[in-house]
This record gives structure tokens, sequence and C-alpha cells, in this order.
């Protein structure tokens, strides 16, 4: 006897304050898919709190970890334009990352010290500016001679990868 079941991750979701761009997150997947319009907003190295980005009614709460805290697929859909200033950064279980071509500027640490960040795929936009630090402290970067190539940019890596 078969049955059928119809078992649907969890999920939490919202809006980024102050931007048109949505937040989806599922719990079975620990997928994080940003959608809508526009520009992730900077954050610097003094501001960094990976614990606000991410905010619902629940406080964007997983058990007892937030979202960055346990994200491993990063999905930005088309309409997203800009990654500001360490706006993923310390995201350390993070491992794939997929970027839609409406992304044209990823900016300075953005994806710092994602330690465990192992692809970039999606339709990658010939013109993206990134920024030299944006995957500064990624491991795959390290491992391809302090080297990436996103669209028609090379991006360079700190003289810690030489």
């Amino acid at each position: 006897m078969l049955f059928a079941v119809n078992a649907a991750a969890d999920t939490k979701n919202g809006i980024i304050t102050g931007t048109s761009i949505n937040w989806t997150y599922d719990t079975e997947s620990y997928t994080l898919t940003l959608s809508g319009s526009g520009a992730l907003p900077d954050y610097n190295s003094w501001t960094v709190n990976k614990k606000h980005y991410f905010r619902t009614n629940e406080n964007a709460l997983i058990g007892k970890d937030y979202i960055m805290d346990v994200v491993v697929h990063i999905n930005i859909e088309s309409g997203i334009n800009t990654i500001g200033m360490y706006y993923f950064y310390d995201a350390k279980k993070l491992e794939t990352l997929t970027l839609s071509e409406s992304v044209t500027v990823i900016k300075e640490n953005a994806f710092g010290m994602c330690t465990n960040l192992k692809e970039i795929k999606g339709s990658i936009n010939n013109e993206i500016e990134v920024a030299s630090s944006a995957f500064e402290g990624c491991q795959f970067i390290a491992e391809n001679d302090g080297m990436l190539v996103m669209g028609n940019t090379l991006v360079a890596a700190y003289s810690e990868f030489e």
C-alpha cells in the first residue's frame, strides 16, 4: 500500500528593511532565496551583524540559530543588482552561491570569510564589478591560486593566498 505524503519544508520569509527585496529561507534545504529589485545594503566591519539581516516577527530564528549561521545555499534572483559591503560576511556554512545576470556589483567583503564557499554558478553578467576583497578568506579562491574570474572580471585575491 502506498501513501502520498505532502511534506512541505518549513520556510521563513520577510522583506529586507528599506529595500524592495524579499527573502525566503527553506529550513529543509538550508537555502536562502532573495527576490525583488534593487541593492542589498552596505554594512561595514564595525557594524556587521549577521543576526539582523533577515528578520521576521520571530527574529528569523531557526531553532537556536539565525539564518546566516546555518545557510548552505544562497540564490540571488533576477532584479537584484548590487550585493552590499559585508552583506553575507562570515556565513561559514555557505557552500553554493547562485547569481542572476542582473547582479552587476559585488562590494567589499560581501562574501568575506565564507570559508566553505565552493561554487559560484548562474548567469554571471560579463560586465560585473567585483571588489578585490569580495571573497576574501574563501578557501576555493586559495585553491585557484588566489584568482577568481566572474564574467569579464578577474578578481584578485590578497597576498595571503600566494
